[in-house]
């Protein structure tokens, strides 16, 4: 694991440098927060098609490998095998991949943006408990940034559970970016960051039943074994729609940090693209974190 987070933080150093040596001109514009609004919607057709790619899977292994499923000691509850959330791993990173290779951007920034995905699948953690981002990405980011971003993370980890309650503050936080001196780069990180929090929520506050009843056993519980007074029982488990919108909007932080400067700076339009980019990307990070948690 140290290892990987070393390869991490080169990458997106690399990354970072290759940025900056296309784009020396610094400029501060005031970009239109709603031009970032078209990433919620990629970003959730994104993930209805990992979504979709997995019910696929599981018909036609169901259908045809049934031997691989084992009766729970109830003799009633279909257990699942730890290959099959390999496969749908897989299959969350195997679709982000095929999105990255849709994207016009060149071959290089194509090649890093799938070391990325496979640095996030293969566990490197993007976040903590306590904020947005890890010290690589931070060292990416100006305190003013990481400050705002620490506030988008009390909404993801509070116990606020309405939906309205959550999208309004994500919107009160993305006020205060035009009050600061940032570049549109800097803006375009901030942007991509608070639209993925507010259509991430909107997301999986909506369609957190379908995942757990896809990622689930037969009885549409995923299920984990407690102590109860000295006998070991059956629970089920807690599936947080916020924490995994937490994921998604990690992704699209570590992503706009380090791939801002290699769009070509074109105005709002750039930007939004740019934003609509790492957006779609970051529904991959959001899978992976859906996965992890149901299984």
């Amino acid at each position: 694991m140290k290892l990987k987070k070393i390869n991490f933080a080169i990458l997106l150093l690399t990354l970072s440098l290759y940025a900056c040596s296309k784009n020396k001109e610094l400029t501060f514009g005031k970009l239109n927060p709603a031009d970032f609004k078209a990433a919620g919607s990629l970003h959730n057709k994104n993930l209805d098609k990992i979504f979709h790619v997995i019910i696929e899977y599981k018909a036609v292994k169901n259908q045809a490998n049934n031997n691989k499923y084992s009766k729970g000691t109830n003799g009633s509850t279909t257990m699942r095998t730890p290959s099959e959330q390999e496969a749908f791993l897989n299959i969350a990173e195997n679709e982000t991949n095929l999105y990255i290779q849709t994207l016009d951007v060149n071959n290089n920034i194509n090649t890093q943006m799938i070391g990325l995905t496979t640095s996030v699948f293969d566990g490197v953690p993007l976040s903590s408990e306590e904020s947005l981002y890890n010290s690589t990405t931070a060292s990416l980011l100006l305190p003013s940034q990481t400050s705002l971003l620490d506030e988008i993370n009390v909404v993801l980890t509070d116990n606020d559970e309405s939906i309205s309650s959550c999208i309004n503050r994500i919107n009160t936080v993305e006020a205060q970016v035009a009050t600061l001196n940032l570049t549109e780069e800097q803006q375009a990180q901030m942007y991509t960051a608070t639209n993925s929090a507010k259509s991430s929520l909107e997301y999986w506050y909506g369609n957190i039943d379908e995942w757990s009843s896809l990622l689930s056993n037969s009885q549409g519980i995923s299920s984990m074994s407690v102590n109860n007074n000295g006998t070991t029982i059956k629970v089920a488990k807690p599936f947080s729609w916020k924490k995994v919108a937490k994921g998604d909007v990690a992704g699209a932080v570590a992503g706009a940090a380090a791939w801002g400067g290699a769009w070509v700076f074109g105005g709002p339009a750039t930007w939004s693209a740019f934003g609509i980019s790492v957006g779609g990307w970051a529904a991959g990070c959001s899978a992976y974190e859906a996965i992890q948690q149901l299984w």
